[in-house]
């Protein structure tokens, strides 16, 4: 019952310290969340881990953050809450991204974290917070598709995005649906 408590007072002042511009492992705070039961706050510092592993190019580590990542959103969907849709498609998104890194776009795993979070833009679809969210995400899967010569996925992408903007205007988005329905 204590250590529980104590995980999770170790956590909030590494995240707190992070937070303040004293970047910490991320790492560390998300195996103190997790310890603590606060697997909603673990998943979120695992994906903070994996987005500062990808921009200093440590591909593998990236990779571990969000294999520890999506293990726990199995228990974060357990609990429920809007968390787990927008949790799950960072996910999903930046996997994709280091999957491609690390063994490019036939990689292992890159086309299920993709089609993946096209299922989960759809998702959040009614949720205007996590609906900007999904229409960066929907441009970049769209883009992605595009690369890959998927025409099916394409158009499915395209029409995923023309739903989210009827739903969540965003400045300069019928321009880029005008773009991605000319292809």
């Amino acid at each position: 019952r204590l250590r529980p408590r104590r995980h999770l007072a170790v956590a909030e002042v590494l995240a707190e310290l992070d937070e303040s511009g004293r970047p910490v492992d991320a790492a560390l705070t998300a195996r103190h969340f997790r310890e603590a039961g606060d697997t909603g706050r673990a998943v979120a510092a695992y994906v903070t881990g994996a987005k500062r592993a990808l921009r200093s190019g440590a591909f593998v580590e990236a990779l571990t953050h969000l294999t520890e990542a999506d293990t726990l959103l199995t228990e974060v969907a357990a609990i429920g809450g809007p968390q787990i849709v927008p949790a799950e498609l960072a996910v999903h998104l930046l996997r994709g991204t280091v999957r491609t890194n690390l063994g490019g776009w036939a990689a292992e795993g890159v086309m299920e974290d993709y089609a993946r979070a096209l299922e989960l833009c759809a998702k959040a679809s009614g949720d205007p917070e996590a609906g900007h969210d999904s229409l960066g995400s929907l441009i970049g899967i769209w883009s992605w598709y595009c690369t890959t010569g998927d025409l099916w996925r394409v158009a499915e992408a395209g029409e995923a995005l023309e739903r989210q903007l009827g739903r969540t205007p965003m400045e300069g988005g019928m321009p880029v649906l005008a773009s991605c329905q000319g292809v």
